[in-house]
């Protein structure tokens, strides 16, 4: 955000007790407060909240004008789903469904919206050990055109991976993981993006699956556009999915 304006997750406790819902969630809640007159003032419960069911993890584009959490409330896709709404004349409209390309049956948690361009957060869907791994997704574009990135090491391990967070240029940043090395259960750690985003040669590979599934898609064409949408360079998966 601009720095006035604050959202944040509180856990939701009422007469001590730790209040949670059938499925053994807790049901936090996300509040806000305005930065005015070198104080910030009493927080208020957000209207973004369904009161049984848990809304936490706010993130606030740098203009005010996005807020994307996650919740468990109903018609979603999974556990925990994304949800963005809108600052409209002073109010926040209802929150909408990421969708698929986002969630997953699992977990999708701990979004930062970065430049009002992209999104980054963390999901456990396709893990083998229920890890949470940090991924990537144009969200300017229209949904049809939607595409996550699982980043790759040294960004995610084979541990929780979580709660990135980047400056305004994108060359620097925070994440939590409970990775090896650390001073306790999940540590916070900083680091440095090595060279600004220019014109570079590199490399890609990856592997195409089928929806909500790990068998790769053999024969699939993948694309490399430039910002005209023209295309640069087309290979087709292996009999495994994967591509480079």
């Amino acid at each position: 955000s601009d720095g006035n304006k604050m959202f944040f997750t509180r856990v939701d406790y009422s007469n001590g007790d730790l209040r949670m819902n059938e499925g053994k969630i807790v049901l936090n809640k996300i509040w806000e407060s305005n930065y005015e007159n070198g104080f910030w003032s009493e927080a208020t419960l957000s209207q973004v909240n369904i009161e049984e069911y848990a809304s936490c993890h706010p993130s606030l584009s740098r203009d005010n004008k996005i807020l994307i959490f996650s919740s468990d409330r109903p018609g979603g896709f999974g556990k925990m789903d994304l949800y963005i709404s809108y600052r409209e004349n002073n109010l926040w409209s209802t929150p909408i469904n990421m969708g698929p390309e986002i969630n997953t049956e699992e977990n999708e948690v701990f979004p930062f919206v970065h430049d009002n361009d992209y999104l980054l957060y963390s999901s456990n869907y396709n893990s083998e050990k229920n890890d949470l791994d940090i991924y990537k997704i144009k969200i300017s574009a229209s949904a049809e055109n939607y595409s996550t990135v699982k980043l790759c090491a040294p960004i995610n391990t084979d541990y929780d991976d979580f709660g990135i967070t980047l400056d305004e240029l994108g060359l620097q940043g925070y994440l939590s993981s409970n990775r090896p090395g650390g001073k306790g259960n999940d540590d916070i750690y900083g680091f440095k993006v090595a060279e600004k985003p220019g014109l570079k040669t590199f490399a890609i590979k990856g592997t195409v699956l089928k929806p909500r599934s790990s068998q790769g898609i053999a024969e699939a064409s993948v694309k490399v556009l430039d910002a005209e949408g023209k295309t640069i360079k087309e290979v087709l998966t292996q009999a495994n999915g994967s591509y480079q």
